[in-house]
Parts: structure tokens; sequence; C-alpha cells
């Protein structure tokens, strides 16, 4: 039998800035810069706290903050004002977007939606150029964010091409968990989506969806309650060698 962790996503818990900090410091973006850059970042850094609804960020600001998920769950949408795009990719732990601002200058291209009470950290442009003045290889360090989501925009379509949907959803799964890609986590990420967003995502009808997650359900992958999912990782990544 499975022994559930406690999902590392820290949601519901009382959140403050040296906790983020702490959790920043260890995850995605941050562990891939040298201390002193990693250090500079987070004093500057703030801590905000949205709820299920708001927006992070819009197309058209052009206020240059660069965000990181902390805890709970926000969506990267592309193409907001599309009716056909209606769900996003989720953002996990220790992901940073808003880099195209500092680096290209213009507007945003792209949305953040919360659909989960969430805890994000913020490092305002004019900090990162603060910070950058000191340290002129600041820029290169920011260029590791675009590097590291087009990682993971490369996998979810690699993703989104394997033909059996068993194996694609448990692929998908995977990597919405932090168990697979750039942004691994300690411990499975509980996946915050309702079956319909997943269905989305992963490109099957939700019914075919359904069947196969009460499939993996009733071998102990995976633990469904309503609007998340939690995975078991060795058994769910034991489907993709089947």
């Amino acid at each position: 039998m499975h022994i559930w962790p406690e999902p590392d996503n820290h949601r519901g818990k009382f959140m403050d800035l040296p906790t983020a900090r702490t959790i920043m410091a260890a995850r995605g973006w941050l562990p891939l810069t040298p201390e002193p850059f990693r250090q500079a970042v987070l004093d500057h850094a703030v801590l905000r706290s949205f709820g299920k609804g708001d927006t992070v960020f819009a197309p058209g600001d052009d206020s240059g903050t660069l965000w990181g998920m902390v805890a709970g769950c926000a969506s990267i949408m592309l193409n907001p004002q599309d009716s056909a795009q209606s769900v996003g990719h989720p953002m996990l732990p220790g992901q940073w977007v808003g880099t195209g601002h500092l680096l290209f200058g213009g507007k945003r291209r792209i949305e953040v939606q919360v659909s989960h009470d969430s805890h994000l950290i913020a490092l305002s442009s004019a900090a990162f150029r603060q910070i950058a003045a000191d340290d002129p290889l600041a820029w290169r360090w920011l260029g590791l964010i675009p590097a590291l989501n087009g990682s993971l925009a490369m996998m979810t379509v690699e993703d989104l091409m394997i033909r059996d949907s068993r194996h694609r959803t448990a692929a998908s799964l995977l990597r919405l968990a932090g168990c697979r890609g750039p942004y691994l986590s300690p411990e499975p990420v509980e996946i915050l989506l309702t079956q319909e967003a997943l269905a989305t995502l992963i490109n099957l009808s939700r019914t075919v969806l359904g069947e196969i997650l009460r499939d993996f359900e009733r071998e102990g992958r995976i633990e469904r309650h309503y609007g998340s999912i939690r995975v078991a990782r060795d058994l769910l990544q034991a489907v993709l060698v089947a």
C-alpha cells in the first residue's frame, strides 16, 4: 500500500517572507545561480498573496516585475483573449516568469491567472537593475529563466505527442506534479486542476481521461480529491516503461 507523503506545495499553510525565501532558494531557477546573486534577489524580493480568480499580470502590462511561484496554483495563459484557450499550464514551485520586459522591452504578451489561493514572490525591474549594476553577470542568470521555461514547454509538447493515452496521461501527471522536467520537487506537488481542465491540458476527452484516472486510482498510482490529484511517483513512472 502506498504511503502518501505531505504534498509539496505548502497549500493552506501560513506563509511569511522568510519561509518563502527558504522555499525559493532551493527550487527551480535560484539554486542554479551563484550564492551572492541568489541572496541579492531574495533580499530585494517581496511576498505577495493572491486569491482565486486574481490576475498576477495581463497582456499590455509594462511593469517588468519578475514573479516566482512559492505555493498555490497560478496558470500561464498564452492567449487569454482567445475563447479556445481556456486553460493555462500551472506554474510549479520555484518557477519564475516575466523576463520579457527586462530582456527585450515592450509589454506583456501572456497572462498569469490564479485558480487557488496562492503566494508568489515578486522582484521589481528596478530592484533587478540595481542588482545588475553591482553584478553584470546578473543578466546571464536572468537568461536561465526563459531557458528553463522553454525546456518545460518542449517537454509539454513531447508529452502531447505520445500516442498511447494511458502513457500520455501518466507523463503529463508526472510533469504537472513536479516529478519530470526542470522544476523537480522533493515530493510530488498536488495537482490543483479539475478533470475538465486536466483533459484539456492532456488533449483527451473527459470520458477517456476519467476512465484512465479511475484505473490509476484503482492501481494505487494516484489519489483523487475534489479539484485535485496526488500522484505516487514511482508507481506512475512504472506506467511509462510498461
